[in-house]
């Protein structure tokens, strides 16, 4: 029988296995292996046993196949046959070699965090496996002698010498998240917060989640599945105070004995899951975000919506700086001093240089794209083909960077595979307003849980706080992703895709619908006092 380790690295949770198993393995006999260095440290968390030279019926989406696993020298090697009847090939048949190094600790592709460490005897292949992913935090509760009329207090318990912060998830009764509360744990194991902002007289339900100490926020694979037990929370009677208004978002702040700082509004919608996840807001670190107006061409273009999709607004205080030869804050890309570092492309938890086609959808001009990517090998999966000089990436790694992104939403896609070939209409024209932005977050300033902007290497710091609305429910509420606000351009001898733009009204009236979304929550401007307390600080959004 094949290992379910082996079955669920491979095979869970695909839609179709024909189609990903001929983008995913070598056809015939050349075998090839996916698999990145992975992370085998400290004790593993399952051991499973796959038996060699074993033919064995597998299913998957509905597919019949078999497999049967050898070990080959330094290599495991996995042999699937699809339309057969057995292990050996026959008219029609399909076969497929998938190999694995062996006595050397792998990261296999999409496995969320798992780390694999595969040997072979005369019989059978041992399957070692280490997971990022931390134990869940216990015993959430409520205090509800300490609730305020918009506050609540909570907690939860983890193992402090594994987790450094947890995540409190606010939703209605029966509804979905739409707050998210980070805070400390201490010596003792516990994490406690004070949420702010809820309305009064009424009841919540608090789940958690824990975060592998030491391990960047923004990596998914670091955070716990969400604790199996819920609070049910509810505020004291009376009215919240109101908040007074406080300026613009990016507003300069300064506090007795503190760096200058300055506050950003940003917003993701996350972007990658695997069927049946739970989709919850994540974090910054390592990730590009966006202002609304920047977001909502990238979202529009969307014309299917998996439920339950997330765009989170977020509250982020940058170190208040000057940087030189910053070509990204404009359009016209002239090199200019800036108070954000030239922006970098953020995938899969890799910030590079940027990308071809993300400075084409800031309307960058032709002849600086091809000076910086044409003629270069890819860098990444993505055909990265950029490079940016060492002193401005070095800035692009520490700092938060930003590049407009005018509308209507344009991307070149002929740029992904050939990073020479421009659409023939580019730079296409753009209105003056609004005039969004994407940004960067590298981990190398990402503040560490606790430390305040200013600190060491520290220049960008999350706020604890971050507020929710779902894809779903903004369609309901007029959100429009009709195929029919986009525009198309193909090469008609070849079929190949040439550029994509999205509707400017159709931008601009999602961009108002988010809004309302948002506006309905009452949230306070990023930079302002929450007034409530999470261990001995403030609580700024």
């Amino acid at each position: 029988m094949t290992s379910s380790l082996l079955l669920a690295l491979v095979l869970a949770g695909l839609p179709q296995a024909s189609a990903w198993l001929s983008a995913l393995l070598t056809r015939g006999e050349g075998p090839r292996s996916l698999a990145a260095p992975g992370r085998c440290e400290g004790k593993p968390v399952r051991v499973d046993r796959e038996v060699l030279e074993q033919c064995s019926e597998l299913e998957s989406s509905g597919q019949k196949l078999f497999s049967i696993t050898r070990c080959r020298g330094s290599q495991l090697q996995t042999v699937y046959f699809f339309n057969a009847r057995g292990c050996k090939e026959g008219p029609g048949t399909e076969k497929y070699v998938q190999s694995y190094d062996v006595d050397k600790c792998i990261q296999l592709a999409d496995s969320r965090g798992i780390s694999t460490r595969i040997s072979c005897n005369r019989t059978a292949a041992t399957f070692m496996s280490w997971s990022l992913e931390p134990a869940q935090p216990t015993n959430v509760s409520c205090d509800s002698a300490s609730a305020g009329a918009d506050t609540l207090q909570v907690s939860c318990h983890v193992d402090a010498s594994e987790i450094d912060e947890v995540s409190f998830e606010v939703s209605s009764p029966s509804g979905r998240p739409f707050l998210t509360v980070t805070g400390l744990v201490a010596a003792s194991g516990e994490a406690k917060v004070s949420i702010p902002g809820l309305h009064s007289n009424a009841q919540y339900r608090v789940f958690a989640r824990a975060h592998r100490r030491g391990e960047q926020e923004g990596n998914p694979d670091t955070w716990s599945k969400l604790s199996a037990q819920s609070a049910l929370c509810s505020t004291a009677g009376g009215g919240g105070q109101q908040r007074p208004p406080a300026g613009r978002p990016d507003a300069p702040a300064v506090r007795a004995g503190k760096p200058k700082t300055r506050w950003l509004e940003t917003y993701r919608m996350v972007n990658s899951y695997s069927p049946g996840d739970v989709l919850l807001p994540d974090f910054l670190d390592q990730h590009n975000g966006a202002d609304l107006p920047g977001l909502m061409g990238m979202v529009s273009m969307r014309t299917t919506v998996p439920e339950g999709l997330p765009l989170t607004r977020y509250c982020v205080e940058v170190l208040d700086v000057q940087l030189p030869d910053v070509i990204t804050a404009s359009v016209d890309g002239r090199s200019q001093t800036a108070p954000f570092a030239n922006f970098v492309s953020c995938n899969q938890g890799e910030c590079r240089c940027m990308h071809q086609v993300d400075r084409a959808i800031a309307h960058l001009p032709a002849r600086q794209i091809l000076d910086f990517c044409a003629g270069n090998p890819p860098a990444d999966s993505l055909n990265n083909t950029c490079r940016c000089p060492g002193p401005s990436m070095n800035d692009s790694l520490r700092y938060v960077g930003r590049s407009p992104i005018p509308l209507p939403f344009f991307i070149a896609s002929s740029l992904m595979s050939h990073s020479d070939i421009f659409p023939p209409n580019y730079p296409p024209s753009f209105r003056p307003e609004p005039m969004g932005s994407f940004h960067s977050f590298p981990a190398g300033g990402h503040c560490p849980p606790g430390a305040s902007v200013g600190e060491g290497s520290c220049v960008w710091q999350l706020s604890p706080v971050a507020h929710t609305v779902y894809l779903d429910d903004l369609i309901k509420m007029g959100f429009n992703i009709s195929a029919s606000a986009m525009h198309i351009h193909m090469n008609e001898t070849t079929g190949e895709l040439i550029s994509m733009e999205v509707d400017y009204d159709t931008t601009v009236s999602n961009l108002n619908v988010t809004k309302r979304a948002f506006a309905a929550m009452r949230l306070p401007p990023c930079g302002e006092p929450a007034a409530v307390e999470t261990g001995d600080a403030i609580i700024v959004v």
